[in-house]
């Protein structure tokens, strides 16, 4: 495989649809449509990303979602069977596509687009 550049997505989910950011040339792509969890929507961004990159990328992709983060390093045990679905998906994506992908979790003060569909207030000394 030839070494190619690293892109970096943040990808972020919501019960009211999900999203990702690419940093090299800050596109985006936001879907709002309601989904059952933001886990959910944080593996369909997942996919849609892995979707939409070159065949053989090597991408690196940051998640605020823990879940999703410890499902897709194997840490984590599946209770709905939908996630082992998700999770088989994107595998196959990786393999199909020959993708180099990185999948780290970051807290929210550090990912991009965690408030994309609820914004977080903003916290000052006084509490308000």
């Amino acid at each position: 495989m030839k070494k190619t550049r690293r892109t970096v997505f943040h990808i972020a989910g919501d019960t009211l649809g999900w999203g990702w950011l690419r940093l090299d040339n800050m596109a985006k792509q936001v879907t709002r449509i309601g989904m059952e969890s933001g886990d959910d929507a944080a593996y369909v961004a997942l996919i849609d990303v892995l979707k939409s990159v070159d065949h053989g990328s090597h991408v690196l992709i940051k998640t605020n979602s823990m879940l999703v983060y410890a499902h897709f390093h194997g840490k984590r045990v599946y209770k709905q069977p939908r996630f082992r679905e998700f999770r088989n998906e994107a595998m196959k994506l990786i393999k199909e596509r020959e993708l180099e992908v990185e999948l780290v979790w970051v807290d929210e003060y550090h990912h991009l687009v965690a408030g994309m569909f609820r914004p977080r207030r903003r916290r000052t000394w006084f509490g308000a």
